[in-house]
């Protein structure tokens, strides 16, 4: 009889399992996990083929809900919403090879708003801000009567922008008293888009056990759309009762050494934070020593550049050593084989950093170019920037062999390895150039004038220097040579992925052609990163499931400067972070650096070294630029605590872990140091060690959800949570010591905290946690 009922029981679990076992392909058509799509409130044009590497083409598309249009040909769908959309969320269904795939879709956040000014006389008046990437051309305002207007259209959040008067003078908003620092000596307006009424769902994760996890929906969630990979999961895996949702994880993840779930939720207040949660297995990870150098949320990046780093070989030592090239504008000696030394001692290692971003290694001019005036001084290509051959290693930094050798040692280590790759531009001298001498765009515009650094107004053809043409990439018939260079250093070269120059200077075709390449011809993750300065919704233009993984999030580094660096407010650097969350998500794989090889160092900045409203590079040529006021080093250390606070991957700009000053370029780019520190330096390093480890070790950090808990203009606290373990992160950017009382998420309000740096006094109080904070000073707080 006992048996008879352990087998009715085993016979009802086998049955249960059978239950929550998705029907799907063996191989997916999808590499990765898919992005979300944009749907604009008109029409949007999707490239099927940047989600899907089947080329057997689509057999079918719906949306789930709404009233649309669709038109499908050529692996391009359009969809065209008819009338209003009934939903901020929905479910675009794709099949493929007689398989369905699901492809989250989030309606464009769009708002008109507008702007009107009394006239003055004025002949013409623009404005030109952070929603019309700071180009006045597209911020041309009317005369309405005595009046100037213009209407706009941007996402949800706050702008800074300012008005140009007869095409010269630039001023504030005189009806606008909102403004905030400009970080250049100076200030813009501020204006507010889309006002919200009610509040968005709060997806909290809380606990998980076996094959079940359960998560929170605060705010009533209209609906939830959870996905295991990129097949949305029905009523047989996700159960909510009020504002608790279990999600069954399905059978299928057992056989995936890595898979995903992801979850989304929406009410007419808005978009909720979405989750993102990675299996082992068809487990919930909940020890991050499962995770890989290959799971890219883990990513710590280390920015260097190979000529200013280590010299390892000085028998590729070359310097031009003309009176016409400056010292600081020449070769200094760093090499390949200097970064590898390196790595073997483990500095990488100790400093907690698991990817590392060399500088371009493509062969550079060996002689002069360009011209500095005050002082007078031409230019080496130590720097990398002016590629001569695209698919060969400047023999000043060494051999094929010793680029392998550096990732053999990395890899050995799971470290990460990525290149800086310059598809926008050639060196005038290279053989493309001689061999295709209309592959470029026009100097002269037709205006006559020279398009020259026309960032915005000519943002797909400007030349950045007379020596610099600029290739012509929205032509498939150069795109498709350009982009095999790029595929070649991938394999040739186990690299791990590119930080792309200058992407938003390079058409689209040419990053389509080049992520599908990617995906359908190396077996391996490749992790692709690029730089763009604008508005977010341009920089997001290019980050997408067929296009790059990420930008670098200038919008919010500049917000971050202004405020631990330049006096601004803590209120204003989030408000500026969820303005990024809300277009790139939540858990989005974009850069929070610390510094580039581009801008005036943080901590000189901070110290007062060099101020916001002079010119950096004179700076760097005309004088010695120190740290200035020694407070600048609990600066530079509050803004490294942010960055690995925050969802985003975190990257250290060389030197940035103990406080090297400098100048902008090329005074940013002076030889690393590697011993010799102050004891304010040495103590900079440990809390940059510290941050790291605690970053590698907590779950929290690298998938968990984030929360705000307290902000005003001095104080910042917020809450990653994941599964049961939080960690709270805790910043006063005000000289005094502050007080900030807060309760805890739902779920982890008897959470007990420990500090790991000692700077707040934690006490638990009858309406949750006070927490007391020494001046210029952060810490984090945590139940692991």
């Amino acid at each position: 009889m006992k048996y008879i009922v352990l087998a009715a029981t085993l016979a009802l679990l086998v049955s249960c399992r059978e239950e929550v076992t998705l029907s799907v392909p063996e191989k997916s058509a999808i590499k990765g996990l898919a992005s979300p799509i944009i749907l604009d409130s008109k029409e949007t044009t999707i490239y099927l083929n940047d989600y899907f590497t089947s080329n057997s083409g689509i057999d079918s598309v719906a949306v789930n809900e709404g009233n649309y249009l669709i038109d499908y040909a050529n692996n391009i769908l359009i969809i065209r919403q008819l009338g209003n959309a009934s939903s901020l969320l929905n479910e675009v269904k794709v099949w493929v090879d007689g398989e369905p795939y699901s492809l989250i879709a989030k309606q464009k956040d769009e708002h008109d708003f507008t702007l009107t000014i009394p006239d003055k006389g004025y002949k013409k008046v623009q404005v030109k801000g952070e929603f019309n990437g700071w180009n006045a051309n597209d911020g041309n305002m009317r005369r309405v009567g005595d009046s100037w207007s213009v209407t706009l259209t941007a996402s949800r959040g706050s702008y800074q922008y300012c008005l140009v008067f007869d095409g010269k003078k630039e001023g504030l908003d005189p009806t606008n008293p909102h403004k905030v620092s400009n970080n250049a000596g100076g200030f813009n307006s501020l204006a507010t888009v889309g006002q919200t009424t009610g509040q968005p769902p709060v997806l909290i994760t809380q606990r998980q056990e076996g094959n079940k996890l359960t998560f929170l929906a605060e705010n009533t969630a209209q609906e939830l759309f959870v996905y295991w990979e990129n097949y949305r999961l029905d009523d047989r895996f996700v159960k909510q009762r009020d504002s608790i949702v279990e999600v069954l994880i399905p059978q299928n993840a057992a056989a995936l050494n890595r898979s995903s779930i992801r979850v989304w939720a929406y009410n007419q207040a808005g978009i909720a934070n979405d989750l993102l949660v990675p299996l082992h297995n068809g487990k919930v990870i909940s020890n991050p020593k499962l995770l890989t150098r290959q799971d890219k949320p883990t990513q710590i990046i280390y920015s260097l550049m190979v000529d200013r780093f280590v010299n390892g070989d000085s028998t590729n030592d070359f310097r031009i050593n003309s009176a016409e090239v400056l010292p600081k504008a020449d070769y200094f000696g760093g090499d390949l084989a200097g970064i590898t030394k390196k790595i073997v001692a483990g500095y990488f290692q100790r400093l907690g950093v698991n990817t590392i971003w060399l500088s371009p290694l493509m062969q550079n001019p060996y002689d002069a170019w360009g011209q500095n005036v005050n002082p007078n001084t031409k230019f080496s290509g130590y720097h990398g920037y002016w590629p001569l051959y695209l698919t060969q290693v400047d023999k000043r930094f060494g051999t094929d062999a010793d680029l392998h050798k550096l990732l053999a040692e990395a890899h050995k280590r799971n470290m990460n390895v990525i290149v800086d790759y310059v598809a926008h531009h050639v060196h005038i001298k290279s053989p493309i150039i001689k061999e295709h001498p209309d592959w470029i765009t026009p100097l002269k515009l037709p205006d006559g004038t020279l398009n020259l650094e026309r960032w915005d107004d000519h943002r797909l053809t400007t030349w950045f220097d007379e020596h610099l043409p600029t290739l012509d990439l929205s032509r498939r018939e150069i795109a498709e040579p350009m982009s095999d260079s790029a595929v070649f250093w991938l394999k040739k070269f186990d690299l791990d992925g590119f930080r792309h120059d200058a992407s938003k200077h390079v058409d689209l075709l040419f990053w389509r052609m080049l992520t599908r390449k990617i995906k359908t011809q190396i077996d391996r993750p490749v992790y692709q990163i690029g730089e763009t300065y604008g508005s977010p919704e341009l920089i997001g233009s290019y980050v997408s499931s067929g296009l790059l993984d990420a930008q670098f999030d200038f919008n919010v580094y500049d917000a971050a400067v202004g405020a631990f660096a330049g006096g601004g407010s803590m209120a204003r650097l989030w408000s500026v972070l969820q303005q990024s969350l809300s277009v790139y998500g939540s858990h989005n794989l974009m850069g929070y650096i610390t510094g580039n090889h581009d801008r005036v160092r943080f901590i000189s900045h901070a110290g007062g070294a060099v101020s916001f409203d002079e010119d950096g590079k004179a700076a760097g040529w005309n004088r010695t630029v120190g740290v200035g006021d020694s407070v600048a080093y609990k600066k530079l250390a509050l803004l490294q605590a942010f960055i690995f606070s925050i969802p985003g991957i975190p990257c250290i700009y060389y030197g940035d872990e103990y406080g090297q000053p400098g100048a902008n370029d090329p005074d940013n780019r002076r030889w690393m140091q590697l011993s010799g520190y102050s004891s304010a330096e040495q103590s900079l390093l440990s809390k940059v060690e510290k941050l790291t480890s605690l970053r590698a070790k907590s779950l929290p950090l690298t998938y968990g959800d984030t929360k705000l808990l307290y902000v005003d203009d001095d104080v910042l606290v917020m809450a990653r949570t994941y599964f049961g373990q939080i960690v709270v992160s805790v910043i006063n950017n005000a000289i005094e010591p502050k007080t900030a009382s807060v309760q805890l998420p739902e779920g982890y309000k008897n959470a007990l905290l420990k500090s790991k740096f000692g700077s707040v006094a934690v006490s638990k109080t009858a309406a949750g946690w006070s927490f007391e904070m020494q001046g210029n000073s952060f810490d984090m707080l945590t139940n692991l």
